[in-house]
């Protein structure tokens, strides 16, 4: 068979381009032509099944059929196989059985017929339908094992699938749902703008939550409503159909909590502005018997201070500084107290001015301290401008004072510009706080020293927490015990509208 067809070309050399496997039989099986595809696919060379009968690269019971199936042909004209392609088996070299598409046709060359078999080795395709099929059973047993609703819906709204935590949402059985329209699960007065949703969903494109802005509510098997969280997906199809996946959220729970919350929410700003008011209040009432204790204390020691003994003159000073000491407590409570009100008062100024006065303010205590004070050019800054100078007041107030013995103060006011917000610090080489305490000295009246060692009611750095928050910012510290301390606040750039 090295030259079937008569011309220059032998026919092995042509079936030798050929994808598909071709092996070439005479009307008793035997192997004529063998092309290099079916070696790759049997595992066999040519000269290896050449003359011998083609039923070899067969398993059973195609083995024993083969010769039935020419002979029958050969005197009905019956086509069990020939002229009919149709999976079958083939066997390897190894003998290994693979599955091949087979497609025998009969042709007369030189007066003698001859049977041709194309073969195509379908083991890639059975693998990948085998891993297809095990892919699909893997992402069912995903979706019944999912904790949330699954189901996948067709492009005209039928349902075509819904996993068993769906039908727990619903109280559906899975037969009553499948091939059911979506609208079974809508309550009636969301039906248009659902329907309106769908159809801008399916003309966008893309995957959203489509609760988005807007409370999305079910309807279970009974007619009552349920709270939904819903995700929609878009796939295609092998087949090409479009198809969407809803991933649904029983929300009733979170629904549950959320009110409770903001019950609590709403109580504890009503407990909160009851006593930011009597503390206001009690604060206020106190400040006139405090000035007449320590005016009269005044009164007494300079009217009587004759009639009074060095022991008398003591007391007295001490009942006039414990007075001072209660006021500067009042007046910070009162401070504190009034920062809640105080909030709204936000507008763009100047932050040079901010630092213009901060200077003014402190000029005494800088020039008695010698102070080296210096600070980065201020930008124009959104906020309440009383609030943020007492801020930045206090912390360089207390880098001032919190100074070892003999020891030059030096500041520096800096600021950095952090995207939506500005980050302001002040910088210090003073005491420095020790680690365990950089959270605690933002708590109100918490003091690390003695009044004697350096003044204050512990107020100051509590004020200056609450004036960051109220700017949307925080305030935290960082420090080296006996070499300075940083304390830094954010604030927003903008007004909240406008970002």
């Amino acid at each position: 068979m090295q030259n079937v067809f008569e011309g220059n070309v032998p026919l092995n050399t042509v079936l030798d381009t050929v994808l598909e496997g071709i092996v070439m039989i005479n009307s008793r099986g035997e192997i004529l032509s063998f092309n290099k595809a079916a070696t790759q696919i049997f595992g066999y060379q040519p000269e290896e099944v050449m003359g011998l009968n083609v039923n070899m690269l067969m398993p059973e019971p195609y083995h024993s059929e083969h010769g039935a199936y020419i002979h029958n042909y050969l005197e009905t004209g019956s086509r069990k196989v020939i002229g009919i392609g149709r999976e079958v088996s083939g066997r390897r070299k190894s003998g290994e059985v693979f599955p091949m598409e087979l497609g025998v046709n009969d042709m007369i060359v030189g007066e003698k017929r001859v049977f041709v078999g194309i073969i195509r080795d379908m083991t890639a395709q059975k693998n990948a339908e085998n891993a297809l099929r095990g892919e699909s059973l893997r992402l069912l047993a995903i979706m019944n094992a999912a904790p949330g609703g699954i189901m996948t819906v067709d492009i005209t709204g039928t349902i075509t699938s819904v996993n068993t935590s769906l039908l727990k949402i619903f109280d559906y059985e899975e037969s009553e749902l499948i091939g059911q329209k979506i609208e079974v699960l809508i309550p009636e007065q969301y039906l248009s703008k659902h329907q309106q949703d769908m159809s801008q969903y399916m003309l966008a494109g893309g995957a959203r939550q489509m609760a988005l802005g807007r409370d999305v509510v079910g309807k279970r098997k009974d007619g009552s409503v349920v709270p939904l969280e819903i995700g929609l997906s878009k796939t295609k199809l092998p087949d090409g159909k479009m198809q969407v996946i809803a991933a649904v959220q029983d929300c009733s729970l979170r629904k549950s909590l959320e009110s409770q919350r903001e019950r609590l929410i709403q109580k504890l700003a009503e407990s909160n502005t009851k006593l930011e008011r009597f503390a206001y209040i009690a604060s206020h009432d106190m400040l006139e018997p405090i000035r007449m204790i320590t005016n009269f204390s005044a009164l007494i020691k300079s009217d009587y201070e004759s009639l009074l003994d060095e022991e008398g003159k003591e007391y007295l000073d001490v009942v006039i500084n414990s007075g001072g000491r209660l006021k500067d407590m009042v007046d910070d409570l009162l401070a504190y107290s009034r920062l809640e009100s105080d909030n709204t008062q936000m507008r763009d100024f100047d932050g040079q001015e901010l630092v213009s006065g901060l200077l003014g303010n402190l000029r005494r205590l800088i020039e008695e301290r010698g102070v080296e004070i210096t600070c980065d050019q201020f930008p124009t800054l959104y906020g309440n401008p009383v609030q943020l100078l007492r801020l930045l007041q206090n912390l360089v107030a207390n880098g001032i004072k919190y100074q070892p013995e003999n020891n030059v103060p030096r500041i520096h006011m800096g600021i950095q510009d952090q995207g939506d917000v500005w980050q302001l610090s002040v910088t210090d080489n003073g005491m420095g706080i020790k680690p365990e305490y950089l959270e605690q000295v933002f708590e109100p009246f918490r003091r690390l020293h003695s009044w004697d060692q350096i003044q204050g009611v512990g107020l100051g750095l509590s004020i200056c927490k609450k004036i960051a928050e109220n700017h949307s910012g925080r305030i935290w510290a960082t420090s080296t015990p006996g070499r300075g301390s940083v304390f830094a606040f954010t604030i927003r750039k903008y007004a909240l509208t406008n970002q």
